[in-house]
């Protein structure tokens, strides 16, 4: 991989990059999206609007809307083809120029960069890739850590409250201009933000839904987060190429501050256990660390599941998009996790139901079956209505297993646990989602992208039969209890 085609991948997916670059393209008037497509055209003229939509996976709109700005500009040249519908795109004489420009300054900052760092072009690769992910996590675990052990002395909604706050505090972060080392401690602070979020959000989910219907209840919460995590990208890859990315994070720090606002008219019935401990126990309290602080051992066979179901998920999360690319099937890979999130709406409010009013096992083991059926259809994809069936499978198997895992964590533990039991589910599922594509991405350089699928269907597998090992046999018991 040469360092063009290396700093022309880190420029879609990694904002460091952006950033050093973001004052070269300002100084030229263009947008990030903008000069990607000014690029494509330059390596690949004469060449359609159908064609940059596949090879930059957006939409015909979105692409439509970017060369109409570039041809107002007068830096393309439009080529009728043999079909009047097909028009042939090049750069003019002051598109090529402006494109040669741009190209040999960001040339330089690769250059320096690469220079700087003393890595080879692998290394930057993986290190970058590591790092867009592995510090939100590590820092999403901290803040699962300290939530779990805090959150019955402060209270649930006084700990989203605070956590809330810090969100907006790292979000503004994002605005200002600084070094790597100071991006990397937003991303950081960024993911304890919102692991003391989540998990405080989980807890309250818990406790205001009544107990017979505390699954449907927390299945519900699931649904949010799902349907935030599978629109969120989305939207912002679609906005990443009409606007600068500015604008995303206003947008994002639009909706901290809804979510601040509204969180002040929730209303959870909570006493603190900071009096009570002292008046639990003759003894006194003991000092020092302890796990159990921390960690639910009620919960920890749910967290192990978590991991591996997690670990599966991630091999979605990360190397979908290549895997469509490989097999041309672009354009629908998009629509992936929205066709994922319908499936969530649709399954989980009933899933819920069923478990309140059965047990998990009932909604539990037909959830593990899709999901070992979302990697055979992985494995054997070759158009495009098999993707849409697995993203479908997806959100009726890994949606409705992370949702009903987060309530048999509820459901095992004593409800003065519950804040615990919330941050070990949680800290499961972070863990399968960080470790998934360090593990994977090894792999992945054995092996094609469908032999990975079909080993994560092996894993789920594996992970139905340790299911019935951990809890799924003793479900009736705690159904009785």
């Amino acid at each position: 991989m040469n360092n063009s085609d290396l700093f022309n991948s880190i420029t879609s997916i990694y904002r460091p990059y952006v950033k050093f670059c973001r004052p070269i393209f300002e100084k030229h008037e263009l947008y990030n999206g903008q000069w990607l497509v000014l690029k494509d055209i330059a390596l690949h003229a004469p060449t359609t609007l159908v064609q940059i939509s596949q090879r930059r996976a957006i939409e015909k709109p979105t692409a439509r809307k970017i060369l109409k700005v570039l041809a107002e500009e007068s830096l393309l040249e439009v080529t009728p083809g043999t079909d009047r519908r097909q028009k042939w795109l090049t750069l003019s004489d002051k598109g090529q120029a402006l494109f040669d420009e741009i190209y040999s300054e960001i040339g330089q900052i690769q250059e320096r960069l690469i220079k700087e760092t003393s890595l080879s072009t692998e290394d930057i690769e993986t290190s970058i890739a590591g790092l867009v992910t592995g510090l939100f996590i590590i820092g999403s675990l901290i803040g699962r850590f300290a939530t779990g052990k805090y959150v019955n002395q402060l209270g649930p909604k006084k700990t989203l409250l605070i956590g809330l706050g810090f969100l907006l505090i790292t979000q503004l972060c994002y605005f200002i201009e600084g070094s790597l080392t100071f991006l990397m401690f937003t991303r950081l602070i960024n993911g304890i933000a919102t692991g003391v979020t989540t998990t405080a959000t989980g807890t309250i989910a818990a406790y205001v839904t009544p107990p017979e219907r505390k699954s449907e209840g927390i299945s519900m919460f699931s649904l949010s987060l799902v349907i935030g995590t599978a629109v969120g990208p989305f939207c912002g890859l679609f906005l990443s190429n009409l606007y600068p990315i500015e604008v995303l994070f206003g947008l994002c720090l639009a909706c901290g501050i809804v979510s601040f606002v509204t969180s002040f008219f929730i209303k959870v019935t909570f006493d603190t256990t900071s009096k009570e401990e002292e008046k639990e126990d003759k003894q006194p309290a003991k000092k020092g660390f302890s796990l159990s602080h921390f960690i639910a051992k009620e919960a920890v066979p749910v967290a192990i599941l978590m991991v591996l179901s997690g670990l599966t998920y991630s091999s979605i999360l990360s190397f979908i998009k290549d895997y469509a690319q490989e097999i041309n099937l672009v354009t629908i890979s998009s629509y992936f996790f929205i066709f994922y999130a319908i499936s969530s709406l649709v399954t989980r409010p009933l899933a819920g139901r069923m478990m309140d009013e059965y047990n998990e096992n009932v909604v539990a083991y037909p959830s593990f079956i899709c999901l070992i059926l979302t990697y055979v259809c992985l494995y054997f994809t070759s158009s495009s209505w098999l993707l849409v069936v697995a993203g479908l499978l997806l959100g009726a198997g890994y949606g409705t297993i992370s949702s009903i895992m987060q309530a048999v964590a509820i459901k095992v533990s004593p409800p003065e646990k519950y804040g615990v039991a919330t941050s070990t589910y949680f800290i499961g599922l972070d863990l399968g989602l960080g470790i998934g594509p360090y593990l994977l991405g090894f792999l992945i350089n054995v092996m094609s992208y469908a032999q990975l699928y079909g080993l994560m269907a092996i894993v789920a597998l594996f992970t139905t039969v340790l299911y019935f090992l951990l809890h799924g046999r003793k479900a009736k018991q705690y159904e009785v209890e």
